[in-house]
């Protein structure tokens, strides 16, 4: 059993041995999440239009949007999948180790240097994940997509309608989307020790371990509300200096759950080999 109070207890403990080491890991891994994120800006296009009337300056303008749309979607759900969630997988590898002992900044690639087999199946499974996790935000967010469109083509109402529509759908999405994101949120830390897990298993697992433990995970999660605020009235600045204090906290919620699955006969032992060398 865990609670919120003891995790984040232990993890400060841990982080007095390994902290900066941890800051440098953090930062790094939020800088190729800015990078994912501001290079998929490059296909943003704006909505800010003219009217146009003509229906063959209406199909070229739509075209023209939809294939920018498509190649920025294409981008950064490419730079997502092969990028960023490895780097995200090599982060919880090193803090996962530093609970046990010294881990290294090379961590952080843990993800590439498992050979090739091992990094596609780790990218393929991420992808899954995301699939299962975000799907449910898809219509609402197409719907402020089209709806931007048209009122940036002059049609007003229909765009204000459809703009409304997306948020409403949005609103309702985020119990589902929390729930799914709780629920696979131990697939990162599975990789990190059996990077050659099957995405079906994968997923079976996190699915299992967090069974019961959603509202505990969401209860840690708001525990941190204040110390973001905190973080982004000092310029975002403070944010760096907190993430790597979450970012422990984490697995030591992984730790606890990884012990629960093992009590449990959940998980085999090979699927959890432990974190050596």
């Amino acid at each position: 059993m865990w609670d919120v109070g003891l995790v984040k207890q232990e993890a400060k403990r841990a982080l007095r041995r390994y902290y900066w080491m941890a800051f440098v890991v953090c930062l790094c891994t939020s800088f190729v999440g800015n990078i994912h994120t501001s290079l998929g800006k490059v296909f943003n296009v704006s909505f800010d239009l003219p009217i146009y009337r003509n229906p063959q300056e209406l199909f070229t303008v739509f075209t023209i949007l939809g294939v920018a749309l498509l190649l920025g979607v294409v981008f950064s759900l490419g730079m997502r999948f092969f990028l960023v969630n490895p780097v995200y997988v090599g982060r919880n590898r090193f803090f996962m180790e530093s609970r046990y002992r010294e881990s290294r900044f090379e961590r952080l690639f843990f993800g590439f240097t498992q050979g090739q087999k091992r990094y596609l199946n780790l990218v393929k499974v991420m992808a899954i994940q995301d699939v299962y996790i975000y799907s449910w935000s898809v219509p609402g967010v197409a719907l402020l997509i089209i709806g931007g469109l048209y009122k940036g083509l002059g049609e007003t109402y229909t765009g204000a309608a459809l703009l409304a529509l997306g948020g409403v759908l949005s609103l309702l999405s985020a119990i589902p989307l929390a729930i799914q994101y709780y629920t696979y949120s131990m697939v990162p830390y599975l990789l990190t020790e059996s990077p050659d897990l099957d995405w079906r298993r994968a997923l079976r697992l996190s699915k299992q371990m967090t069974q019961g433990e959603r509202a505990k995970l969401f209860l840690l999660d708001l525990s941190f509300i204040g110390w973001m605020i905190l973080g982004f009235l000092a310029c975002c600045i403070g944010l760096c200096f907190v993430e790597p204090y979450y970012q422990a906290t984490k697995a030591e919620v992984y730790a606890a759950l990884r012990e629960k699955a093992a009590a449990l006969g959940l998980a085999a032992p090979e699927e959890l080999p432990g974190f050596g060398s």
